[in-house]
C-alpha cells in the first residue's frame, strides 16, 4: 500500500477541530473494505458533528448535514451515517457507517469495590 499524505482539514465552523490527520493502517484497510475513499473521509472530518467518547473524537455525518451536502450537489448518500474515529494525537483509528444515531452505543463498565 502506498504511503498516504496527511489530511489537512480546515474547519471554519469549529476551528478547534482543524488540523492534520493521519490515516492508520487499520483505518485504510477498513476504508477500502467498506468501499470508501479519502475524499469522503476528509469531508466527514471537515463537516461532521464531533462527539467525544473513550478519549477519542467521533466525527459523523447525520441527516441534517447530509441534507445540506445534498442541497450543494455533493455525495450525501455516500456520506450519511459515516463515522470517523480519531485519537487525541490526530491519527484516524477507524471508519465505519452507522445511520442509527438515536442511541449511543452502550458500554459495560465493571464497578470494582472492596471485598
Amino acid at each position: 500500500m502506498p504511503p498516504i499524505q496527511p489530511l489537512d482539514i480546515d474547519r471554519t465552523t469549529a476551528p478547534i477541530h482543524s488540523g492534520t490527520y493521519r490515516m492508520s493502517a487499520h483505518a485504510m484497510k477498513r476504508m477500502y473494505r467498506r468501499g470508501l475513499n479519502l475524499d469522503l473521509i476528509a469531508e466527514t472530518l471537515s463537516r461532521g458533528e464531533v462527539n467525544y467518547d473513550r478519549g477519542a473524537k467521533h466525527f459523523r455525518i447525520g441527516r441534517r448535514t447530509a441534507a445540506e451536502i445534498r442541497a450543494e450537489g455533493g455525495p450525501a448518500d455516500r456520506l450519511e451515517g459515516l463515522h470517523v474515529i480519531v485519537s487525541t494525537d490526530g491519527n484516524v483509528l477507524t471508519v465505519y457507517r452507522n445511520r442509527d444515531f438515536r442511541r449511543p452505543r452502550k458500554t459495560h463498565r465493571h464497578v470494582r469495590g472492596w471485598v
